[in-house]
């Protein structure tokens, strides 16, 4: 059982396939597995839709800034993995790679979980990360994103 840790990140979901919401990159030393995301609006309620997709990334883009990931358990050491927020070039997104897909409407929190073991991993290669996009929506909206990793 590895070490777990948190993230989060409040941002506009302005459809895009090329600028994600937060992207988790890991390092060379350790595979990462994300296992649970709760996504929910912290926008004036509204009736609109919102659709979320995981994906893989084979670069991480330029980071202008990040969060750094919280630790579960206060005797665990410090995270590997980083949460970019922000780029000054965005990380390359892998063709065809959504792993998880996330419909909601902004009025509802959506949440995935799974077994850490079995959460999606991220290669421990430089470079490699997973993305949340903003598919579609049918009005932009701040929607706040937590994640869940186990190093």
């Amino acid at each position: 059982m590895g070490a777990k840790y948190s993230g989060f990140v409040s941002a506009t979901n302005t459809a895009s396939t090329t600028v994600p919401m937060w992207c988790l990159t890991g390092g060379t030393s350790k595979r990462v597995r994300l296992y649970h995301t709760i996504i929910g609006s912290v926008a004036t309620p509204a009736n609109q839709a919102a659709h979320f997709a995981v994906r893989r990334t084979s670069a991480a883009g330029t980071t202008s800034s990040a969060f750094t990931l919280t630790k579960l358990d206060p005797a665990d050491p410090a995270a590997i993995a980083v949460m970019d927020l922000t780029w000054a070039v965005n990380p390359t997104i892998t063709a065809a790679s959504d792993l998880l897909v996330l419909p909601m409407n902004q009025q509802a929190t959506v949440q995935w979980m799974v077994d850490p073991a079995n959460g999606l991993v991220i290669a421990a290669t430089s470079g490699a990360g997973l993305v949340q996009m903003s598919v579609a929506t049918t009005s932009a909206a701040a929607f706040l994103h937590n994640i869940f990793i186990e190093e």
